[in-house]
């Protein structure tokens, strides 16, 4: 890696001497002058053309040029882009030897800086999680706030003390922090199941048979899932043969 001081000596230039910076200047303003003048000679024909009678066209049996507006915008552009380009170099022969050091050291950090943020941007495109990582991230937190809403009904459904309730939901938002002990790859009835044992709820399978996920588990017969041993019950013969249907049921399960 080079040091600031390699950088500055490899990209410093010599001083030119002030003979051949006023040669360069009156080469550059006689070019400058040429080209102007050229450009106004040129313009003024455009200008004459353009003010003609039909009888002066007639009379000079000349073609006339196919746009004089985009010839005039060509002159003219030509002209401004050379003024430019002398206003520059006259910028650039009057800075000292140590200015230019100066402005090429800057240049170079700059360029190092931007690749520096080209490879961090690389780095973090080559880390990013793949879809399919992410597609099973957001799988684990819909497991888990399913899990949290139905440990939570069976606290309402176990307790009418406010303390006791306040204690038990407590208790789960610590189990529920700890998503690796959780097991959350098996079934959502059985990490039901276990949570709600942990914890010491009744754990009673009619309290959830309508949810989505618990019929989706019976119609599967998914393993690992206490749904997968769970009778059929009454609501199984209302309605139409969805598990995932909305239709009002009757029998256990919530209204």
């Amino acid at each position: 890696m080079t040091s600031p001081d390699e950088k500055l000596s490899s990209v410093s230039t010599p001083a030119i001497q002030p003979e051949e910076a006023a040669r360069n200047h009156d080469l550059r303003m006689q070019a400058l002058e040429a080209v102007i003048g050229d450009g106004l000679t040129i313009l003024g024909e455009i200008k004459r053309r353009a003010l003609r009678t039909p009888y002066e066209v007639e009379e000079e049996n000349k073609a006339e040029p196919a746009d004089l507006g985009l010839t005039f915008d060509r002159i003219s552009r030509a002209i401004r882009l050379t003024v430019a380009q002398h206003e520059r170099l006259e910028i650039e022969a009057g800075k000292s030897a140590e200015q230019k050091q100066a402005e090429a050291a800057a240049r170079a950090e700059a360029e190092v800086a931007r690749a520096a943020r080209a490879a961090r941007a690389e780095n973090a495109a080559q880390n990013a999680p793949s879809p399919e990582a992410l597609a099973a991230k957001r799988e684990q937190a819909r497991k888990l706030r399913l899990v949290e809403r139905a440990v939570k009904r069976a606290i309402d459904d176990e307790t009418e003390d406010y303390d006791e309730r306040d204690e038990l939901l407590e208790d789960l938002k610590e189990r529920l922090d700890e998503r690796e002990d959780l097991g959350l790859d098996r079934p959502i009835g059985a990490v039901v199941e276990s949570v709600c044992r942990a914890m010491r709820l009744p754990y009673d399978l009619a309290l959830w048979e309508d949810e989505p996920w618990a019929l989706q588990e019976t119609a599967e017969n998914a393993k690992g899932s206490p749904y997968a041993r769970w009778p059929r019950s009454a609501n199984d013969s209302f309605g139409d043969d969805d598990p995932y249907s909305t239709v009002a049921r009757h029998g256990v399960g919530p209204p």
